[in-house]
């Protein structure tokens, strides 16, 4: 289990989606729900609870590619923070090309990263193309350690987390 107790501070909350969707909006309320199967009613309620905070605490989301986003907003990193560039099921969408130009771009940034300006890049990807395996794995910069945290289904579910 992960040090859920660790002080944290955030300082900003920004990201990219090719169609951002808004979770206060009704209508993008109902394409989201719409996504979860009819019989997975736990679901249902997780995402309606998820849209509802994420209503209240909204964040900058641009409309760009993962790798026009990074080559406009990961550099330079910030003295005295942490940058985390956070993925969830998005890799898998990329072309071979995109895919390659926004790992070089991870690893150019996790090459400037120093003690003082970090690079984290945490990832909740499939494993396999039939889904039933989800790593979540982190990468600290600098030294680009590697490390598995947990493996979980696609939905979530039991997750077994790594020491």
């Amino acid at each position: 289990m992960p040090p859920l107790g660790a002080p944290l501070e955030i300082v900003e909350r920004r990201g990219c989606d090719q169609h951002p969707l808004d979770p206060a909006g009704e209508d993008d309320r109902l394409d989201l729900l719409s996504c979860v199967w009819p019989d997975e009613t736990a679901r249902f309620g997780l995402l309606r609870s998820a849209l509802d905070v994420a209503a209240r605490f909204p964040a900058t989301v641009e409309q760009a590619s993962i790798p026009d986003w990074l080559a406009a907003n990961l550099t330079p990193l910030r003295p005295g923070t942490v940058t985390v560039v956070m993925n969830s099921y998005a890799w898998q969408y990329l072309s071979t090309d995109d895919d390659a130009t926004a790992q070089q771009l991870l690893h150019d940034a996790g090459a400037a990263a120093s003690s003082d300006a970090p690079l984290a890049h945490l990832s909740f990807e499939a494993l396999d193309a039939d889904y039933n395996n989800t790593q979540l794995r982190l990468t600290l910069w600098p030294g680009g350690e590697e490390r598995l945290l947990a493996l979980a289904g696609p939905h979530l579910g039991p997750v077994r987390w790594f020491g």
